[in-house]
C-alpha cells in the first residue's frame, strides 16, 4: 500500500489505550474529533490518524482519565516547516522556489490556438507574435479588444479573436468567415467519366440518357429547359478503372549496431541548458526519437521549463532483397488507397490484379470496377 505523506494542515498518528475500543470511538464522535486509519492493534490498544487539532482534544480527553494517548508520527507541510527552522539554507530555497512558482503564474508560457480550419496555426502564432502575445509576456497585458480588432485587419479569413488566459496558458479562439459558396449555373450536364449508365436523378431540366446507355467523357446527360437557365442531376455509372504502380525488389535494409546515446536538455524559456558535451551527430545513420516534457504544477499551471530528451540508435546499410509476396502486398495497398481516393464516394464493386517482373522490377496492375457518379 502506498504511503501517505501527510496533508497541508498536518497529520498526527496516535495510539489510544483503553480496553472498549468502541467507547474511543463514541467520545471521538462527541467531540467533533475526525480520524482515519482505525487500526485495532492489541486488545486494549486502537491506532488512528488524527488532524493537530484531534491530537489536541484526545490530550484534553486524556487528562480527564477517560484514556491514554500515545502519539507515533506526525507529517504534513507544519512539521516539515519546523523541521527547517534550523536549516536556513533549505528553508531559504523552499521560500525562493515557492516565490517563483507563484510569480511564474502571473506569465503565459503556452498558447493553444483552437477554431481555425483554413489559417494555419503558424500563421496565427505568426501575427500574434507581431502583436506581443507570445510565451513570457505578462497576463495582464492582453487586450482582447484591440487585438481582435489588429488581427482581423492582418488576417483577411479571420471573423474574431479572443484570447482566455487561465493559469500560465492562453488558449486562443478564433472564427473563420464562412464564404457564401458561388453557385454555378449549368444550362447542361456533361459526363466526366465514361461508363454503363445505372441511374439518373434528375431535379432540374431533362436528361438525355437513361440507365442501360454507354456514354463517354463529355456527353451531355441532361439539359435544361427552354425556360429555364439550370439543368441539374444526378447520374451514376458503372466504370472501369487501370492503376499501375513499380517496386523494385532490391532495397537497403537497416541492420541496428545497438550503439545508442541519449541526450538530455533544459529550456528556459527560449533558451536552452544542454547536458552533454559534444554537438552534432554522432553516427552516420541513426534514428533519431525526440520527446519533451512540458513542467507544470496543474493543468492551466505550467511553469517555463521544459525537460527535451533525444534519443540516436546507430544503424548501417545493409543489402537485401524484397520477396515478391512482400513488394506484392505494399503495392496492393498504395494501389487500393489510391483507388479509393479517386472515386471519392464511390464504390469499388470488383477488383483485378495482375503483376509482372523485369529486370528485378515488380509491377503490380490493378483492373477495377466502380460505381460512382459521373455528373459533373
Amino acid at each position: 500500500m502506498k504511503k501517505r505523506r501527510g496533508s497541508i494542515r498536518g497529520e498526527v498518528r496516535v495510539s489510544v489505550f483503553c480496553p472498549y475500543p468502541e467507547r474511543v470511538i463514541n467520545l471521538c464522535a462527541e467531540n467533533g474529533i475526525g480520524f482515519r486509519g482505525l487500526k485495532r492493534k492489541g486488545e486494549a490498544e486502537t491506532e488512528m490518524t488524527v488532524s493537530p487539532t484531534g491530537a489536541k482534544r484526545l490530550r484534553e480527553l486524556e487528562r480527564r482519565g477517560y484514556f491514554s494517548v500515545k502519539e507515533k508520527g506526525r507529517s504534513g507541510a507544519p512539521y516539515f516547516l519546523m523541521g527547517l527552522r534550523q536549516r536556513y539554507a533549505l528553508f531559504l530555497g523552499l521560500i525562493l522556489a515557492i516565490g517563483t512558482v507563484w510569480t511564474s503564474s502571473f506569465y503565459i508560457w503556452q498558447i493553444e490556438v483552437s477554431g481555425n480550419e483554413e489559417i494555419p496555426t503558424a500563421v496565427i502564432l505568426a501575427a500574434l507574435r507581431d502583436e506581443g502575445i507570445k510565451p513570457g509576456i505578462s497576463a495582464f497585458s492582453v487586450d482582447n479588444r484591440m487585438l481582435e480588432n489588429r488581427l482581423v485587419l492582418k488576417l483577411p479569413k479571420l471573423a474574431w479573436i479572443t484570447v482566455n488566459v487561465r493559469g500560465s496558458t492562453a488558449w486562443v479562439i478564433v472564427r473563420e468567415k464562412i464564404e457564401k459558396p458561388v453557385r454555378e449555373i449549368k444550362s447542361e450536364v456533361r459526363a466526366v467519366r465514361g461508363g454503363v449508365i445505372t441511374s439518373v436523378v434528375v431535379t432540374r431540366g431533362a436528361a438525355l440518357v437513361q440507365p442501360g446507355d454507354t456514354v463517354d467523357k463529355g456527353d451531355i446527360l441532361c439539359e435544361s429547359f427552354p425556360w429555364e437557365e439550370r439543368a441539374e442531376a444526378v447520374v451514376k455509372a458503372r466504370t472501369w478503372r487501370e492503376l499501375s504502380a513499380s517496386m523494385p525488389l532490391d532495397c537497403i535494409k537497416k541492420s541496428y549496431t545497438g550503439a545508442e546515446k541519449r541526450r538530455e536538455t533544459l529550456v528556459f524559456g527560449e533558451k536552452r541548458i544542454n547536458f552533454y558535451l559534444t554537438g552534432g551527430n554522432p553516427y552516420m545513420n541513426c534514428d533519431k526519437i525526440t520527446e519533451s516534457r512540458r513542467l507544470r504544477i496543474s493543468e492551466n499551471g505550467l511553469l517555463p521549463l521544459s525537460l527535451c530528451a533525444v534519443e540516436l540508435y546507430e544503424w548501417t546499410p545493409s543489402a537485401g532483397t524484397l520477396s515478391e509476396a512482400e513488394a506484392e502486398a505494399i503495392l496492393k495497398a498504395r494501389l487500393i488507397s489510391r483507388l479509393n481516393g479517386d472515386i471519392g464516394a464511390g464504390s469499388v464493386t470488383s477488383t483485378e490484379f495482375s503483376k509482372t517482373v523485369e529486370n528485378g522490377v515488380l509491377t503490380l496492375t490493378l483492373s477495377a470496377e466502380c460505381l460512382e457518379e459521373i455528373s459533373g
